[in-house]
């Protein structure tokens, strides 16, 4: 996150990719990865990532932390595609 917050979005994004990997889906990950792609200009793989967190984000095995609200809302801003998290999601 450090380093998309410091315009290095490549790197961001390699680091994201291997922490999904090796950590497996989490809304925050997925949350900085699809807005680094998207700053890199490659707005279909970040609309591809985006889907990828409203698909964790609606499964009945994600427990959601509430303090990653921030990140999925920062991501939705950026891509202009609301996902809401609802009860069911908790």
């Amino acid at each position: 996150m450090a380093s998309y917050r410091l315009g290095r979005w490549d790197r961001a994004r390699g680091l994201l990719q291997k922490a999904l990997q090796i950590n497996g889906d989490n809304a925050v990950d997925l949350a900085f990865l699809a807005m680094s792609e998207y700053q890199m200009g490659e707005f279909a793989v970040a609309q591809a990532t985006h889907q990828r967190l409203r698909d964790l984000l609606t499964s009945q095995q994600y427990a959601f932390n509430p303090d990653d609200q921030e990140a999925v809302d920062e991501v939705e801003a950026l891509l202009g595609a609301p996902t809401r998290i609802t009860s069911s999601s908790k």
